[in-house]
């Protein structure tokens, strides 16, 4: 059975479906790519990418390699349009935000999307809690926790949060550490200025006096898309000479040099590249407010403005190694936020509900219990023995059917690799287990 031919299979017999997986079979291994179907949001692969400069600024020394687990990033910044409907939802349910992001600026009325102009005068307390709420509208688990035991969520307020208020392995949307806002916008390009390469001219981004429409002021999200429409300015360039091109990075992503600057969530500390733990695998900053900070800690920002000269004064400031910082309470209108969440496994383990003396229960794959060493006895598999070599696995091995693969989105569907082939379990079966085969076909019986 091909993947065309399993993909319409899957569809004809879902009712909602919200991710479309297209497996490919390559020598016994299973290989997953995602077609996500959050439209705004590019899967950032596991990888090691080199962070830093050594030519400008000190606090960007020295260049470090760095491994970071994959990751969603959205495709354009928060604009005023998405922070409103979040907002409003929010507020009915339990949220509180400052005024400040009230007197945020939309576009002006001639611009072709007034209200999709990026979010801008969000203090970093407002955007955690935004991105909590933004995942409780859409049904995601929240990340950010006042308690250290995760069980209130920060809807209110400016208590300060540092990692361990964070659930890092949820699902749901918040701020990305620096070092993930970096390796997003590199776009797979290590070593570069800026994600396109090492030319900067107006018709790549929106900085000042670029020669952008919108000089000065923040463009739609996304609008440098092939379409932009350049003019001949003073930081220019001979952009306006230039053929308009989709400035999307290689990731897929808008915007990550100029705009609006992007909170990120950690704490500045200018010496934390030259510290070890800044090249630790998923490095999230430092864990608190570092002993030499002397104004009470700010947060990192990232990407430039429309704010920002292309000049040695500034350091250069649209590259993709400068680290800009801010006070956490601070809002300004070249400020705003981008999102990206964690890719959780989608087989989720680590929501199973504790019924206690090791009983859970996963919603989608139901009743079980768990021993410390791998083998689980579930309510109609029987025993299984999970995976646990730390790669992410979703594979299941069975007594009799050997190994198999299957996750919350696809079950009761899923794949035996001796067989080589998709079946369906039927899960009202009240006797041994009744398994369709896909390619045959038929039903069968597997007793225990």
């Amino acid at each position: 059975m091909n993947c065309v031919m399993l993909l319409n299979f899957l569809v004809k017999n879902s009712n909602t479906f919200f991710c479309i997986f297209i497996y490919l079979i390559t020598f016994g291994e299973l290989i997953v790519g995602v077609l996500s179907a959050y439209d705004d949001s590019r899967l950032i692969p596991a990888s090691f990418y080199k962070s830093g400069s050594n030519l400008y600024n000190d606090d960007e020394r020295p260049v470090h390699s760095l491994y970071l687990s994959s990751f969603y990033c959205d495709v354009f910044e928060v604009s005023t349009t998405l922070w409103a409907q979040v907002v409003d939802w929010a507020e009915k349910n339990g949220y509180e935000f400052d005024e400040h992001w009230e007197k945020a600026k939309i576009g002006p009325s001639w611009s072709p999307a007034p209200k999709d102009h990026p979010m801008n005068m969000v203090t970093w307390h407002d955007s955690i809690k935004w991105c909590n709420a933004r995942s409780e509208m859409e049904g995601l688990p929240p990340v950010y926790f006042e308690d250290l035991d995760w069980t209130i969520i920060h809807r209110k307020g400016t208590k300060t949060l540092s990692n361990v208020n964070v659930n890092w392995l949820a699902p749901g949307y918040r701020l990305p550490t620096e070092a993930e806002w970096e390796k997003a916008a590199r776009g797979g390009r290590d070593g570069n200025k800026y994600s396109w390469g090492n030319v900067l001219d107006g018709s790549k981004a929106n900085y000042r006096l670029s020669g952008d429409m919108f000089d000065n002021a923040s463009t739609p999200v996304g609008y440098f898309n092939g379409a932009q429409v350049i003019q001949n300015q003073t930081n220019s360039f001979a952009g306006h000479l230039e053929l308009p091109l989709d400035m999307a990075n290689d990731f897929g992503l808008y915007d990550m040099t100029g705009n609006v600057s992007e909170w990120c969530w950690d704490w500045y500390d200018p010496y934390w590249y030259g510290n070890p733990l800044a090249s630790d695998p998923d490095s999230r900053g430092p864990a608190s407010i570092p002993t030499h900070d002397i104004v009470g800690g700010t947060r990192v920002l990232r990407g430039g403005s429309f704010q920002d000269y292309f000049s040695k004064d500034s350091g250069y400031s649209l590259r993709i190694a400068f680290r800009y910082q801010k006070m956490p309470q601070s809002a300004q209108r070249h400020v705003g936020l981008r999102c990206v969440r964690t890719a959780t496994p989608l087989y989720s383990w680590i929501y199973a509900k504790d019924y206690g003396n090791d009983w859970k229960r996963l919603d989608w794959f139901g009743c079980f219990f768990e021993h410390k060493s791998g083998w689980i006895y579930h309510s109609r598999w029987k025993w299984l023995y999970r995976s646990t070599d730390g790669s992410d696995s979703t594979w299941l091995w069975h007594p009799k059917l050997g190994w198999f693969w299957t996750n919350l989105t696809i079950y009761p569907y899923f794949w035996i690799q001796d067989a080589g082939g998709w079946f369906f379990l039927h899960k009202d079966s009240s006797d041994d287990l009744l398994i369709y085969s896909v390619d045959e076909q038929v039903w069968s019986s597997v007793s225990d």
